[in-house]
């Protein structure tokens, strides 16, 4: 569905405001089976209406436990 959601949005807000095209892997071994393909990624499909826009990266900053790891 993802492509089909894709040629909408182009339509919505035009090919070049697209800024991104996300994949999120999922690591739930019960979306793997053997008589067919798993559901195992996401996607984001990411707009804007404007070159003129705010990104506001999201990250979480690192805790020492982390970083020890």
């Amino acid at each position: 569905m993802a492509f089909a959601v894709k040629i909408i949005m182009d339509e919505i807000f035009g090919v070049k405001n697209l800024r991104n095209w996300i994949t999120r892997k999922k690591c739930n071994p019960e979306n793997y089976t053997r008589k067919q393909y798993g559901n195992v990624a996401d996607f984001i499909i990411l707009y804007t209406r404007t070159d003129n826009y705010v990104w506001n990266q999201p990250f979480e900053n690192w805790t020492e436990e982390a970083i020890k790891k």
